[in-house]
């Protein structure tokens, strides 16, 4: 990949958070938005946003099973706005294979 495109904002990055909520909305799904740049209360909203985002989906599906519910669900979407370059730096590195003996 070139890197000059890796470097590169999204084109998405450019809108602002109403817009982008009105985007998602607008292509069918809920927005849940996970914002900051501490990684440790990034950790923590990250952790209650998915807790939310399976709830809603076990609700619709116990909705779309029990009740036989066949119309198209909003689904939720997790957006992470976190810095450039940020997710890079929690990554752990790749394991090295073992030294023969």
């Amino acid at each position: 990949m070139d890197l000059k495109r890796r470097r590169s904002r999204s084109i998405l990055s450019f809108r602002s958070s109403e817009e982008l909520e009105q985007f998602i909305r607008g292509c069918g799904w809920t927005p849940y938005f996970v914002e900051g740049d501490d990684p440790d209360s990034m950790h923590e909203l990250m952790a209650a946003t998915m807790a939310t985002v399976v709830e809603e989906i076990r609700r619709i599906q116990h909705n779309a099973r029990t009740n036989g519910d066949t119309t198209r669900p909003r689904w939720p979407m997790i957006v992470l706005k976190s810095p450039k370059g940020w997710i890079r730096h929690a990554t752990p590195k790749t394991p090295e294979p073992p030294k023969a003996a």
